[in-house]
């Protein structure tokens, strides 16, 4: 594959990623690690959705730039929950699967977001190292 396609891939992701909407409960603003989080999923199903290995590389390195302060369950939980996760919405006219909008849609799904609240960090400031992290990832 060539730059020009990883590079359009690349931009791509981020530019989706920083259009996405928030759906936090109660309709606050999401935290840093909410949104780290949903990053990581958008990454992880990207790189599970192309056969192009240098793909697949730079999906799973920029998944690791996006884990946080969530316990590492939460991402094996969501791996988990990507190998099941088949909406049918997600297929062109001609039969193919719309693989980046089938993983923007994977990161702001409910399930996804379900599995955040469950590991959510930002629940107990007192399980947290230092005051200042808290603060700077969950305010």
């Amino acid at each position: 594959m060539g730059t020009k396609k990883q590079t359009f891939i690349f931009l791509g992701f981020f530019l989706l990623s920083s259009c996405s909407k928030s759906t936090a409960s109660n309709q606050q603003e999401a935290t840093k690690e909410e949104k780290d989080f949903r990053k990581y999923a958008t990454a992880i199903c990207l790189g599970s959705s192309f056969q192009e290995k240098s793909i697949t590389a730079d999906a799973n390195r920029s998944a690791n730039v996006y884990m946080g302060n969530v316990d590492l369950a939460a991402y094996e939980a969501l791996r988990v929950q990507l190998k099941s996760w088949k909406p049918t919405e997600f297929t062109t006219k001609n039969g193919s699967q719309a693989a980046i909008s089938r993983c923007i849609e994977f990161s702001e799904s409910n399930e996804v977001q379900q599995l955040f609240s469950k590991f959510n960090p930002c629940g107990d400031k007192e399980t947290w190292l230092d005051e200042t992290s808290f603060e700077t990832q969950c305010e």
